[in-house]
C-alpha cells in the first residue's frame, strides 16, 4: 500500500511539470474520490474530492469564499469525523476556514477585491 501512495506522489510530481495547476487540482480531486471509494466508501473523502474538482474549475474568491463553501465544506468535515473521531477537529478547522473568509475581505487594506460571501444569491464583495 505505501508503495502505491509513494508511486502516485512520484508520478503527480513529474505531472506537475506539464501540466496547469488547476488541473492538477483537478487530478488530486480524482485521486481525493478514488482513495474514498477504495477506503470502506468514505463519504467525507469522496465529499472532499468533489469540493476540489469543483474549486478547479471555479474563479478564486468564487463559491469556496462564501457561506456556501464553508457550509459544504462543514458537511465534509462532519462526513469525515464520524467515521475518524478527532476530538475538537472540526471547530478548529471551521475556525480556519472562516478566519481565510474574513482575511479575504475588503476592510484589510490588502485586499482591493474581497469575498461574495453569499454567492450565488448576492454579488457584492465584502
Amino acid at each position: 500500500m505505501n508503495w502505491i501512495i509513494a508511486l502516485v506522489a512520484a508520478m503527480l510530481v513529474v505531472v506537475s511539470q506539464v501540466i496547469t495547476q488547476r488541473r492538477l487540482l483537478t487530478i488530486t480531486g480524482i485521486l481525493f474520490i478514488a482513495f474514498g471509494l477504495f477506503v470502506h466508501t468514505s463519504i467525507g473523502i469522496i465529499l472532499a474530492g468533489c469540493y476540489i474538482i469543483i474549486a478547479s474549475f471555479l474563479p478564486h474568491r468564487s463559491y469556496t469564499h462564501s457561506l456556501l463553501g464553508l457550509a459544504f465544506f462543514a458537511s465534509i468535515l462532519h462526513y469525515s469525523l464520524q467515521q475518524w473521531l478527532m476530538n475538537g477537529v472540526f471547530v478548529a478547522a471551521l475556525a480556519g476556514y472562516a478566519s481565510h473568509l474574513v482575511a479575504g475581505m475588503k476592510f484589510l487594506p490588502v485586499n482591493r477585491r474581497g469575498v461574495k460571501l453569499f454567492a450565488p444569491i448576492w454579488k457584492k464583495e465584502f
